[in-house]
């Protein structure tokens, strides 16, 4: 697969179950290792201003995702 958007890139990540196709089962441990990759990258190269333009966009997080990050805080949050 060739991403070459933004929004082609969004998708993949929206509707990703694996790197071998829809056919295998849902790779839990990679998606997380996709989202821990994201999320290296915002900590190196945000602004704390960038919050404020990421509000005034209206981004809200689903109560889902709210739950899920929160699980993800609370199993990992302390450890190093």
């Amino acid at each position: 697969m060739k991403i070459t958007t933004y929004d082609e890139l969004k998708t993949y990540l929206a509707t990703f179950t694996n790197v071998n196709g829809e056919s295998a089962p849902y790779d839990f441990v990679g998606a997380f290792q996709l989202l821990g990759a994201i999320l290296s990258s915002v900590s190196k190269h945000h602004l704390d201003s960038d919050l404020d333009s990421l509000e005034e966009t209206g981004f809200m997080l689903r109560d889902s995702e709210k739950r899920m990050l929160e699980k993800l805080l609370i199993r990992f949050g302390s450890k190093q």
